[in-house]
């Protein structure tokens, strides 16, 4: 510790106290007047616009592009897109758009030079130039992992043993948040002063070129080297074997133009979207808890280990992966998954999306809390307590439950294009899932929340699945995508003809499903269909008729294979009076049989 604090302290190039910060004033206003073409191209070619922008907005990738709630007016639906390929973003309701500059520019108020000033943070690991000590062998994953394991050690004694760190320390306590969870998840703190941290890593005998690479530091426009945390609570991303990969820092300014958080850009060792905070440590609590609880954010994941919930991890404040759904496949001992996103419209549609990232993966047992009054976890545990945290997590809901108190959120079910809009997306959704069980079940559940009969939303359902609207993708219903093409390629065919006599047969059949005296009347003459499906479909209905005399139409539909499905919804399509007299329907029968 002693010889720790010395070399912080003794170094001619630190001649400044630990206890001296650089002005803050001094970030990202006037000071960067010009920055040259070089250095404009050199930013614009190495960062990525996605990275910039999932720091201020919630993105979800859609097809190639990536889609979330404009940061510049308010709206409900998302209509601001940004596009990787292009680098630029565009909002279609406001109608801002441009590149990461633009958009810096835009979300921070700060004029151009400063824009490019900040993006330069958000450049990935780059190739290392003559302006810094270089070396032959590519950097090895192993060592960028000793580099950040030693940082993690800078930071941590930083914050506990140092004058500079009171600024973090008194963050982390108005923060609630104690030695226990500091010692747990090794929390530290980045001092303004990013020389303290580069001296501390070349005592350590790593080159610039070694540095660079880890993405602690970066190149600046005049060739030296940038810390790319300064003044942040330091939160250590493992990865699923307990290695050092990264970090995330969390500004502790207030009033600066930077992200509130910042992650290590993309590296050998760092790849957010392979990532899950705290995932490692579950491995020692699963067995005692049973589950895996899923957050949106790091503050969340240390409110619930306060609250005696230790096995959480988060997705860092960005969208679930697949990558990320594969690592908790193979890190969960029962892959039992209970889903805590933020409480407001933002996170619900997040959870939307994860739940159909879980259904595509398969074999998880997942369940969600959904928090009232717009709150994130973090803030309903200290509003509310743990005890009764605790409780809501042990009471978690299914995702069928989840989904449609989501989705009557979302649509107008007062009005009958609302309700039909509702209607359409609910279809969309279930016919991604696997489980033919909990299709039955969610449909059962929409048809009496909503007040319809529940047969008709059922053809309606199977309907779609053979005959998707070709508008659907321009309505935006893409919550399961589908899943697979394969899962809707085939599609029973009924071969016949269509002549009078089909004609009568389909209306006898339909009699014979709706009407109890047509069904009669059918069964004491013992008519059989010619049509050999038509008679099939009689055959089963008589047998589920007479082990179940007061099941609903819609029981016997939804245990059908999809063959005879089929078949019925396209009498369905066809539907005609159910009227008829007892010498109508003899006569149908008759002229049947006569043939």
């Amino acid at each position: 510790m002693t010889q720790f604090l010395y070399l912080l302290v003794s170094q001619s190039c630190i001649a400044v106290s630990l206890s001296a910060t650089i002005d803050e004033k001094n970030i990202g206003t006037s000071m960067a007047v010009w920055v040259s073409k070089k250095e404009i191209e050199k930013v614009k070619k190495s960062v990525n616009i996605v990275d910039v922008v999932s720091h201020y907005v919630q993105l979800t990738q859609e097809g190639n592009d990536y889609i979330g709630l404009c940061p510049f007016h308010r709206e409900k639906t998302p209509s601001f897109k940004v596009n990787p390929k292009g680098q630029f973003f565009k909002c279609f309701g406001c109608g801002k758009g441009g590149n990461v500059f633009k958009f810096l520019m835009l979300k921070n108020d700060i004029g151009f030079a400063d824009s490019v000033k900040l993006a330069e943070q958000f450049m990935d690991a780059t190739p290392v130039t003559n302006t810094v000590k270089t070396q032959e062998k590519p950097v090895e994953p192993n060592l960028l992992y000793k580099i950040n394991h030693e940082a993690s050690y800078f930071f941590y004694r930083v914050l506990l043993d140092t004058k500079t760190g009171e600024r973090g320390r008194k963050y982390l306590a108005d923060r609630k948040i104690g030695q226990d969870e500091i010692n747990h998840f090794q929390l530290g703190y980045a001092p303004e002063d990013g020389n303290i941290f580069l001296t501390y890593l070349r005592k350590r005998n790593f080159t610039d070129s070694q540095i660079i690479k880890s993405g602690l530091y970066f190149i600046g426009s005049n060739g030296e080297l940038v810390c790319r945390f300064r003044d942040r609570i330091m939160f250590p991303v493992l990865n699923s074997e307990g290695v050092f990969a990264g970090f995330a820092g969390r500004l502790v300014a207030k009033n600066r133009n930077e992200p509130k958080y910042l992650n290590s850009p993309t590296t050998d060792s760092f790849k957010k979207s392979e990532l899950l905070y705290h995932l490692s440590e579950t491995r020692y609590t699963q067995a005692q808890e049973k589950q895996i609880v899923l957050f949106e954010g790091f503050m969340d994941v240390i409110s619930a280990y306060k609250a005696g919930i230790q096995s959480s991890v988060a997705s860092m404040g960005t969208s679930l992966t697949q990558e990320q759904v594969g690592l908790l496949a193979k890190n969960s001992n029962n892959k039992q998954i209970v889903i805590n996103y933020d409480g407001d419209s933002a996170g619900r549609n997040a959870t939307e999306r994860a739940l159909a990232l879980f259904e595509r993966y398969g074999g998880f047992n997942v369940k969600v809390v959904a928090l009232p009054d717009s709150l994130d976890p973090d803030e309903y545990i200290k509003r509310f307590g743990s005890k009764k945290y605790a409780q809501c997590v042990k009471s978690a809901i299914k995702p069928s439950d989840f989904l449609i108190n989501h989705w009557e959120k979302k649509f107008d079910l007062k009005t009958e294009n609302g309700k039909k809009e509702y209607i359409d997306y609910v279809l969309n959704y279930i016919s991604g899932l696997n489980d033919p069980h909990r299709k039955s079940r969610m449909l059962q559940t929409v048809a009496k929340r909503i007040g319809v009969d529940e047969y008709e939303l059922q053809a309606k359902f199977y309907r779609n699945k053979h005959n998707p609207p070709q508008n659907e993708k321009s309505k935006g219903y893409t919550a399961y995508d589908r899943f697979t093409d394969a899962q809707n390629s085939s599609i029973p065919k009924i071969q016949r003809k269509s002549n009078k006599s089909d004609d009568v047969q389909q209306y006898l059949l339909m009699l014979y499903l709706h009407s109890k005296a047509a069904r009669k009347i059918i069964d004491e003459k013992d008519f059989a269909f010619p049509n050999s499906d038509y008679q099939d479909v009689r055959q089963k209905y008589k047998l589920f008729k007479d082990a179940n005399p007061n099941a609903k139409i819609s029981k016997f539909f939804n245990a059908l294979d999809d063959h005879f499905q089929w078949i019925i919804v396209n009498l369905e399509s066809n539907k005609k009076p159910l009227e008829f007299t007892l010498m109508e329907i003899t006569s149908l029968i008759d002229s049947l049989s006569t043939k």
